[in-house]
């Protein structure tokens, strides 16, 4: 897709692939290409207004054909996620300015308290007449509500050119293969679920979503969906490596791609128990406000040993720099600071706007956002060190956390490890939370950590809490202890 727009390259799928099926599922079967413009084109037909669309639907084929709509006529979507409390739905349409919402069925009841005109998806529309219309690149095709600090979402609006932009360069960074099979394990209102939908379509693939029960058992689900293309957070590997180790699978993956979180080389060992031989893992990384995904690397089995997977480097038109002592650096060989994103795939500002701003200048003027994670640049890759949010003082000395949870998470029967911090000023505690064998040993951190970093207690857990994008909940696991 090299030579047309995003737009135009889903405009051909959906033209030519015919009986292929765009999305699938175990239990309600599929929906092809040419079914999905016409139930697309019969959405559109029934619109009410001009402005932004709430999806209230979630890993559906109902979720997916609305969003399409939006996409194909030319109206910004705003994904809800059923499971948020009311008032944070409430909130999201009121500053999206979204004023219809389209939702799955089984969602009927919690849409009443939206107070905008709603409609079901209704997968049994007949097709229309209704002609799409190609976007203008500056417009929105998407607005996310992320967790802000201040307790409200924060608004973060992705154009038709970012997005386009990121889809181009992600299938030819990591190689996509048209007519795949691919997972989609993200819940709608988390943006990672963004690259499953438009670079499955864009490639003629099929996406298939997977149910909270195939979440259990991811191998399983692989192999019961002749799955191609793994893309997850972190540790869902780890279920999926387990799951291998005791119940092997046939059915092996061409590729699995990991973001969302730091990529421990122990869960891309595990991993490598589902890869076909040849096949590759890939370690991506990007915040929502710089649409995706900005970087990539491509594993070796180096990576297996290391505590933390690099990050890679930045494809496409994207750019990257470092701020050390309040000043913008080129990520040249060795520097270290926060890193900063540039280029066409960062966004213009949050909306509604944010207190702060998250952007710095450099010396030709370029608007640089602020990460808020403290990397290296090391042979040319991007090293991730931790969160300037996770940094902490312990007797006087500056700990990242991430660092610690690194060590733990190499530690022989650790599947994963949350790090945080209790106590006052006057007498910190490190206490280590993790999952996996309850006799795990934590003694060799001795060794391998400063004395001031060696965790007090640890505590044990079946499961380390998540949130909705899968991610462990730190904040949920400070409050458990």
């Amino acid at each position: 897709m090299s030579a047309v727009t995003l737009w135009n390259a889903i405009e051909r799928r959906l033209a030519d692939e015919g009986e292929r099926l765009a999305f699938d599922t175990e239990k309600s079967g599929g929906v092809s290409y040419k079914r999905l413009r016409e139930l697309t084109s019969a959405i559109a037909a029934g619109w009410v207004g001009q402005g932004p669309v709430a999806i209230l639907a979630n890993r559906s084929i109902e979720a997916y054909v609305a969003v399409i709509a939006c996409f194909r006529f030319g109206r910004t979507f705003v994904p809800l996620n059923p499971s948020f409390p009311p008032a944070r739905l409430r909130t999201i349409v009121e500053h999206s300015g979204a004023g219809e919402c389209l939702f799955d069925p089984q969602h009927e009841a919690l849409v009443a308290g939206l107070g905008i005109a709603a409609r079901s998806i209704d997968l049994g529309a007949a097709g229309s007449d209704f002609v799409p219309q190609e976007p203008n690149p500056d417009t929105r095709a998407y607005h996310l509500f992320t967790s802000g600090s201040t307790g409200q979402p924060k608004g973060v609006p992705i154009t038709h050119a970012s997005l386009g932009h990121y889809v181009r360069h992600i299938v030819a960074a990591v190689g996509i293969d048209e007519h795949s099979r691919a997972t989609q394990f993200f819940d709608l209102s988390f943006d990672l679920s963004m690259h499953d939908i438009f670079v499955s379509l864009c490639t003629g693939s099929t996406l298939v979503p997977a149910s909270e029960m195939a979440l259990m058992m991811p191998h399983r689900f692989v192999a019961a969906n002749a799955i191609d293309i793994w893309f997850s957070v972190p540790l869902l590997a780890v279920a999926a490596a387990r799951g291998q180790a005791a119940m092997p699978m046939q059915k092996r993956l061409k590729k699995a791609l990991f973001c969302g979180e730091a990529l421990p080389g122990a869960y891309a060992r595990g991993m490598a128990a589902l890869m076909d031989e040849g096949g590759e893992q890939w370690n991506l990384y990007g915040p929502t406000e710089a649409t995706i995904a900005f970087t990539a690397h491509r594993l070796t089995d180096e990576d297996f040993e290391r505590d933390v997977v690099p990050l890679g480097e930045p494809f496409g038109d994207n750019l990257i720099a470092v701020l050390a002592s309040d000043k913008v650096h080129p990520a040249t060989e060795g520097a270290e600071g926060e890193l900063l994103l540039g280029g066409p795939q960062v966004f213009a500002g949050y909306y509604p706007a944010n207190d702060v701003d998250p952007f710095v200048t450099d010396e030709s003027g370029q608007r640089l956002y602020r990460t808020g994670d403290l990397v290296r640049i090391i042979e040319g890759d991007i090293q991730y060190v931790g969160r300037l949010d996770s940094q902490v003082k312990i007797r006087g000395h500056r700990v990242e956390l991430g660092e610690i949870e690194s060590a733990c998470a190499k530690l022989p029967g650790v599947e994963a490890a949350a790090v945080v911090l209790l106590g006052d000023h006057a007498n910190p505690r490190i206490i280590v939370a993790w999952q996996g064998d309850p006799l795990a040993d934590f003694t060799p951190l001795a060794s391998r950590l400063a004395p001031y970093m060696v965790p007090k207690e640890t505590r044990h857990f079946d499961a380390l809490p998540t949130n909705a994008n899968g991610k462990i909940d730190r904040r949920a696991v400070k409050d458990l202890l």
